[in-house]
């Protein structure tokens, strides 16, 4: 008599990293440019031709006295997107505009605003983010924004995905010489002051575990009227690890 039995083997692929890993996002290229009673600002950006899953992040601060906004922002003849504008408490306008898989090489940025006024801008672009959905907070609000009025800024923004990367932008009223210095471990990207506007931006990353509260601060030499807005940016899915299963049948 035979006897048939079933023996089945399982076997799985045993992985550092979860199947459904986060990439790592790295820091390509940063530009920054300055200008004053000026109503348009060009200045050349380079965005690797090696890079990949790319986006690029402009920061605009323009100083107060006519509520001036960008009215366009152009990356090689291309259009870039809002993510944020609003107003300190000394009426100084900051905004953040980004862009999804921006041309390579260099290339200039053109910033026109509706109106003279003096502008501090920088531009920072990264590889390795997602281009579907690069904003780990979405809907409308993909950033967290603060203001005050003292020489400690700073915006606490907590992150979603292992391996995130965090992006600032502070602008504060510039009436009197006064340095900023970002936090120990920020990497400051620029940081510029014109007659009565100063701005920089920094970045953090990347920030090893998903859930992580992060505080992107500054040091100002005095107090200041601010205001900072945050942005975390989502790596890009490394793709699923397969499971192999192994059915296996020995016949007696």
């Amino acid at each position: 008599m035979k006897l048939w039995a079933s023996y089945f083997f399982i076997l799985f692929l045993i992985c550092v990293l979860p199947c459904d890993a986060e990439g790592v996002i790295s820091f390509d290229f940063a530009g920054s440019g300055r200008g004053q009673n000026i109503s348009s600002l060009t200045w050349s950006h380079t965005v690797s031709p090696s890079a990949t899953s790319t986006i690029l992040i402009v920061g605009v601060s323009i100083g107060s006295g006519g509520n001036q906004t960008v009215s366009s922002m152009t990356y090689a003849g291309q259009s870039l997107q809002k993510i944020y504008n609003g107003l300190n408490g000394a009426g100084c306008q900051y905004e953040m505009w980004y862009m999804i898989a921006p041309q390579t090489g260099a290339n200039n940025v053109i910033v026109t605003i509706s109106g003279n006024a003096d502008m501090v801008v920088g531009s920072v672009s990264l590889s390795g983010v997602d281009q579907v959905s690069p904003f780990e907070q979405q809907g409308v609000n993909r950033y967290v924004t603060n203001s005050g009025n003292n020489n400690s800024p700073t915006v606490s923004i907590s992150t979603v995905n292992n391996n995130a990367w965090i992006i600032d932008l502070l602008t504060f009223q510039q009436n009197s010489n006064a340095a900023m210095t970002a936090y120990v471990g920020r990497q400051q990207q620029w940081n510029l002051v014109q007659n009565s506007i100063g701005g920089a931006g920094s970045t953090y990353g990347p920030v090893a575990t998903g859930g992580t509260n992060v505080n992107m601060s500054w040091s100002l030499s005095a107090n200041k009227k601010w205001g900072i807005i945050a942005v975390s940016l989502k790596p890009v899915s490394s793709g699923a690890i397969p499971i192999t299963i192994i059915n296996w049948k020995e016949a007696y």
